[in-house]
């Protein structure tokens, strides 16, 4: 077994290396298992022999991986479209095994060896480059992005991302919406291709893939539900191939979704927007949209209401976030705008200021409404890097300054 073992790992797929965009790429094969959660391929043929899945994988330009099994089964998977596998350090009895394409020279050293630390790389959608990582239990393919700003990778099953205005949540499944329905759709070549278009849409809220080929975007308003797939599972078969994603706002707490996708279903309940027309909205000079300010409870008692309630707050009426103060002036303007009575009584507004952790900078839920710098006038004394999520700003007659709530 140990001297299999070695050969195993000491195989590169017999083809002569190939040079593209100035690099040698080569297939190297190790056993192993994609990560179900984190896996989508783009094709699955069938009865298909391993050494005919490889090369088809090595003569494209935009596949980075393969699995085969004895069942003659390939997962054919293009750029950042599959992020770990499982690290069976020896063939399984279905001989599982994947092979990366990676940008090598040498072929001097064990697989893993070659293949950790490497950076390939990619020219293709918003991927430029990859690098895959050895660890005991996983083999991690890390991507290099242009579109993704701070906000991790799509595929990790538990949303991420706190500093940008939007993210994507990635997991099997289908939308509660019929084909007539769709907003949009497009022709692309992967799954990342298809989140991609629909995290560049202001309007689309999700995106769906069946099969390869064709892009369905639907916009805010139109699915009524969403259908979650065993996230343990992989797809065995071209028409399992079926795969959805939604657009999440980060200021936003998902419980639903907060550990990652759960086989099962959740439906929406959609709130009609309120409107920039209505008498309570304020529009501010050189700010696009409006503001509007909601009493909620007494406006006095903060401790009645948590940070995350009021950015739920926002969301129930349809606001886009909580509001970000444009200049210094703003801060003046908002209160005038309040009756004599609510001046007299009201003492504490929640605002789209915040951070995640003690590490991160502050930052506005929406900083493109931002139109000047200006000093945040904490409250003296206030020891601010002791705060959590959110801030509270204060407003009274003469009075205006920031304390930090958790």
């Amino acid at each position: 077994m140990t001297t299999h073992l070695l050969l195993i790992q000491l195989i590169l797929t017999v083809i002569i290396p190939r040079s593209t965009l100035g690099a040698t790429y080569k297939m190297i094969q190790v056993p192993g298992y994609p990560d179900p959660a984190t896996s989508y391929p783009t094709d699955i043929l069938e009865e298909f022999p391993f050494e005919d899945c490889v090369q088809k994988c090595f003569l494209d330009d935009y596949c980075v991986m393969v699995y085969w099994s004895n069942n003659n089964i390939c997962l054919y998977y293009l750029g950042g479209d599959v992020l770990k596998v499982r690290n069976d350090a020896e063939l399984s009895a279905s001989e599982e095994k994947v092979a990366f394409k990676i940008s090598a020279t040498s072929c001097t050293a064990t697989a893993p060896e070659i293949l950790d630390g490497v950076s390939t790389p990619y020219q293709y959608s918003s991927i430029t480059a990859y690098k895959i990582s050895v660890a005991s239990d996983f083999y991690t393919i890390q991507y290099t992005y242009t579109n993704m700003d701070a906000c991790g990778n799509w595929y990790i099953p538990t949303p991420q991302c706190s500093v940008c205005k939007h993210t994507m949540f990635s997991f099997r499944g289908t939308a509660w919406a019929g084909e007539n329905d769709v907003s949009s759709s497009e022709q692309v070549k992967s799954w990342m291709d298809c989140l991609s278009l629909c995290h560049s849409s202001d309007d689309c809220f999700i995106a769906r893939m069946r099969e390869t080929g064709t892009c369905y975007l639907f916009n805010y308003g139109i699915p009524t539900g969403i259908l979650i797939f065993d996230p343990t599972t992989m797809s065995s078969s071209s028409e399992t191939l079926v795969y959805i994603a939604m657009k999440l706002t980060t200021s936003v707490s998902h419980p639903s979704f907060g550990v990652g996708p759960k086989d099962g279903n959740s439906s929406f309940t959609w709130t009609e927007k309120e409107g920039c027309g209505d008498s309570d909205a304020i529009v501010y000079p050189n700010v696009p949209g409006c503001y509007k300010i909601k009493i909620v409870g007494d406006g006095v008692n903060r401790e009645l209401m948590k940070y995350s309630e009021a950015i739920h707050q926002c969301y129930s009426i349809g606001g886009d976030g909580l509001m970000t103060m444009p200049d210094g002036n703003a801060m003046t303007e908002f209160y005038n705008h309040l009756s004599a009575e609510a001046q007299a009584g009201i003492r504490y507004f929640f605002i789209g200021l915040f951070r995640t952790d003690l590490t991160q900078p502050f930052g506005w839920m929406l900083p493109e409404l931002k139109i000047a710098e200006f000093d945040i006038p904490w409250t003296d004394g206030v020891d601010y890097s002791e705060c959590g999520a959110g801030y509270l700003y204060y407003w009274g007659p003469t009075v205006k300054n920031v304390q930090a709530i958790k």
